[in-house]
């Protein structure tokens, strides 16, 4: 399983750190890990589509964060969500290409943080 540090998922998400915690820390989904003080969270790459979803359900359609999460679990696994006159189509490939991209760009970008205590001057 590839996974990355929240700060390079934040990156591809275009969110804050802060608020891409926040985020996690209120969805319920067995393959995200739960923070630990002291401790980066690693995400997996494969999360990284179904978030992204998420992200632009709450920012764009104002979705409550537990139920665009829902909405974005259902539509990855080609189900749609209960309405009935209601049909959402997500480019599953279009969004994977974009986050593969992105994620090239923010695995450069974003430094890793460091660890342990900084060195006597």
């Amino acid at each position: 399983m590839r996974a990355v540090t929240s700060s390079t998922a934040a990156a591809v998400l275009g969110l804050e750190r802060k608020q891409f915690d926040n985020m996690i820390g209120r969805i319920e989904a067995p393959e995200l890990p739960r923070g630990r003080q002291g401790i980066e969270r690693k995400i997996p790459v494969s999360a990284l589509p179904e978030l992204l979803l998420t992200a632009e359900l709450v920012n764009r359609l104002g979705i409550p964060l537990r139920e665009a999460h829902e909405v974005s679990r259902s539509l990855a696994k080609k189900r749609q969500p209960a309405a009935p006159f209601v049909s959402i189509h997500v480019d599953f490939e279009r969004l994977r290409r974009s986050i593969d991209e992105r994620l090239m760009h923010a695995i450069e970008a974003v430094p890793r943080p460091r660890r342990g205590r900084p060195k006597g001057s």
